[in-house]
Formats: structure tokens, sequence, C-alpha cells
């Protein structure tokens, strides 16, 4: 379930897939997101989570300040290893921090404004539509 609202129309990055993994300890555990137009610098962005049914926290992670062109897809994972033994190829970024388990909401904000969202935060995602324990969620279209 991604929810989104004016703001997504003007970002120039959005959530386009969520993971929580089949190997040990649920790895790899990821967010994939995609630049909708090119993209300067993309410390403006931050991701925020909302664990096990709590509210949006504030942003947990600052994207690193790199460009990203129209079209391409970045990888953040929790760890390389889970990233690299699933995928068989090294993640863009590793923030420890990403230990969401399936049924946790994620939220994408630039300069501290929401842009996207993913899951329902507040509510625990179990049992739900929009659930991605050991598996994932994606996009349809961007």
């Amino acid at each position: 379930m991604f929810l989104a609202g004016a703001a997504h129309a003007q970002s120039a990055l959005m959530i386009t897939g969520v993971m929580d993994g089949t190997l040990g300890s649920g790895h790899p555990k990821v967010v994939e997101l995609y630049a909708r137009q090119d993209i300067s610098d993309l410390s403006v962005y931050q991701l925020g989570l909302a664990f096990d049914g709590q509210p949006l926290q504030e942003p947990a992670y600052r994207f690193p300040a790199v460009s990203l062109k129209k079209g391409s897809f970045v990888y953040l994972s929790s760890q390389q290893a889970g990233f690299y033994s699933f995928f068989g190829w090294q993640a863009g970024l590793v923030a420890g921090f990403l230990q969401i388990n399936g049924n946790d909401a994620l939220a994408l904000y630039r300069h501290g404004e929401l842009m996207d969202v993913y899951g329902q935060p507040g509510q625990n995602g179990t049992g739900t539509a929009w659930e991605y324990t050991d598996g994932w969620a994606y996009r349809k279209r961007a």
C-alpha cells in the first residue's frame, strides 16, 4: 500500500519496493527507490520508519550527497553481505538502522516534507494487504 499526496507528484525520488528477505535474520532488508528526474544532491532526502504499528518517527536516515540520474534505481540495505548473497551484486547504500521485518511502514521525506509512504503508519502490518514479511512489496507503476 503506497500512499501518496500532492507532494509525491512533485518528488523526483519515490519508493518502488520494500523487502524483508528469507536469509538468516530476515536479510536482506531492502528499500528500492527510483529517480523520476535527475537528482543533483540525494542528501535532501531522508527515510523514516514506523516500527510495529508505531507512528512515524523523525527521519532516521539521510541519504548521502551523491547525484542520481533520471531512470536510475538505488538500493538501501541493512547490510551488504545479505544483499550480495541474495542478489549477487552490491547494494548502492547500506544503513544498519533499516531493521524492517515485514510489518513496518516507511516514509520518504525531502527537506523534512513527506513525499512518499509505504504501509500504514500507526498500524502493525501483520496480516494486512501491505505486509511483506519474508517477501517483498513492489509498486506497480512509477
